[in-house]
């Protein structure tokens, strides 16, 4: 047995399960080819899809146990500390589940959240405004793991609030451009620096929050930014 299993990636978060779980089968190569993988137990729909994927759904085992005792263990490393990505577990990634689909997707994506926290007080007048630029607005977490996929491996730029959806930016082609609403209560580079490591460039834009996180965001805020993704020669 090996496992992905750890405090970081229990499956429930997108950001923590591509890149703290999935990441650590890059040693998988290394073992035995009869070493079974433990997963935890009552995963989500996109992270069991991402084991099918991979073609490893029948290598999996579900364990809700907090000690186990096993004989041969193959230990598979984190490639990463939490929060700062790798180039070598972000390549392993991309390698495997980029979506080669010839399906037309959207250039420019807006990517809404809906949560409690970090919200955006006037959404619909946000969507509306990217809307009327010309931006495909998308709701990832109402998305397949397989829409998501190659919805973002057709765009050229992501504008979105911080947020586990961002985690998209894994499949985006080199050379992309993303804006990050980022709210000045919970200031996070984690993207920032997937961005760096998948070769896209990242502008952060820094917007004023309750404690909650939670925006409202002016066009003021959006403007120079936008006109900035659009165009593949601009600098801010």
């Amino acid at each position: 047995y090996t496992s992905i299993i750890s405090r970081w990636n229990m499956g429930l978060n997108y950001y923590h399960w591509f890149l703290d779980g999935l990441t650590r089968l890059i040693h998988l190569d290394s073992f035995p080819p009869c070493c079974r993988i433990l997963i935890p137990r009552g995963l989500p729909p996109y992270a069991s899809r991402s084991l099918e994927l991979l073609g490893l759904a029948d290598r999996v085992e579900e364990s809700a146990e907090e000690d186990l005792r096993i004989e041969h263990y193959w230990f598979a490393g984190p490639t990463m500390l939490t929060g700062c990505p790798d180039p070598a577990g972000v390549k392993w990634l991309r390698d495997h589940l980029v979506s080669h689909s010839e399906i037309n997707g959207a250039r420019w994506l807006y990517v809404e959240r809906n949560a409690p926290t970090r919200g955006c007080a006037n959404a619909m007048e946000v969507r509306e405004w990217f809307s009327a630029r010309g931006w495909k607005v998308v709701d990832p977490g109402t998305m397949t793991l397989d829409e998501q996929i190659t919805m973002f491996s057709k765009a050229t730029a992501v504008a979105g609030i911080h947020g586990a959806a961002m985690t998209n930016l894994l499949w985006m082609p080199p050379g992309g451009k993303v804006i990050e609403l980022m709210p000045s209560e919970f200031r996070n580079g984690c993207y920032a620096a997937l961005a760096l490591v998948v070769g896209l460039q990242h502008r952060s834009v820094v917007i004023p929050s309750n404690r909650r996180a939670n925006v409202h965001i002016s066009a003021q805020h959006l403007e120079k930014f936008s006109q900035w993704a659009e165009n593949p020669t601009d600098e801010p």
